[in-house]
């Protein structure tokens, strides 16, 4: 398990990062093992900084391939199966129409389709909130009738956040913040991919009282999440 955590650590520290700037880079992960291709020279140098950490396990199954593919080809070959490697990779894998690049098989990345993007109605009842990185936002909402219905739809920029229900028959509450152990959880709070399509639901209100809507990022240690949520609430 840790060697498996160095791993990870050195593919999201080292790799990564150099992939935002050298797009030419090409990552193959393949029962664990990682296999670079085609890396900068700078690759070299932060690996150097992370090789140490690593055990001797983990370091067999990292590959470093450098310069033109007809240089290497043959030894990923003896790696990966030729039936499995694109014909532009030095295999025999081809694409729908002939593809070497095999484009329709393996995602190369690019520019998403915009049909794919969230898109929230114009409304003037859409609220904007902005949640700050270890921290939580709550919204009260004093519901005065049993059997009302409270509903939510939410969108955030990029990232995900964390989203919940609380309720409390003290009404009076204000900050809820210093009054949490005065609050119960009404649905447990979970991380939402809400960046990646819009979240809805609703709550049945079984007697009066005060609900509490949470938006949550006490998981994110440096970034601040923005949130487009709309509200309504259907009293009885």
């Amino acid at each position: 398990m840790r060697s498996f955590l160095f791993l990870a650590f050195m593919l999201l520290v080292v790799f990564v990062p150099t992939c935002f700037f050298f797009s030419d880079c090409i990552l193959l992960i393949l029962s664990f093992v990682c296999i670079c291709c085609t890396v900068p020279p700078v690759f070299d140098v932060l690996y150097a900084l992370v090789k140490p950490f690593l055990s001797e396990s983990v370091r067999k199954k990292v590959h470093k391939f450098s310069g033109p593919f007809e240089s290497f080809a043959p030894q990923l070959r003896d790696r990966i199966d030729p039936e499995l490697l694109p014909v532009c990779y030095g295999g025999s894998m081809m694409g729908p129409g002939e593809d070497p690049r095999c484009d329709a098989l393996l995602c190369g990345g690019g520019n998403i389709p915009e049909k794919y993007f969230i898109t929230l109605p114009v409304d003037d009842n859409i609220q904007h909130l902005n949640v700050a990185f270890m921290s939580t936002e709550y919204i009260r909402l004093e519901i005065k009738t049993a059997g009302s219905i409270i509903k939510w739809k939410f969108a955030s920029d990029n990232f995900n956040i964390g989203f919940g229900v609380l309720f409390s028959k003290d009404t009076e509450i204000v900050d809820v913040k210093k009054h949490l152990n005065r609050v119960e959880e009404l649905i447990p709070m979970k991380l939402v991919n809400s960046h990646l399509q819009a979240h809805q639901g609703n709550v049945a209100c079984q007697e009066p009282g005060l609900y509490i809507i949470q938006f949550n990022n006490q998981h994110s240690w440096l970034r601040s999440k923005s949130v487009h949520f709309y509200l309504d609430v259907d009293e009885l």
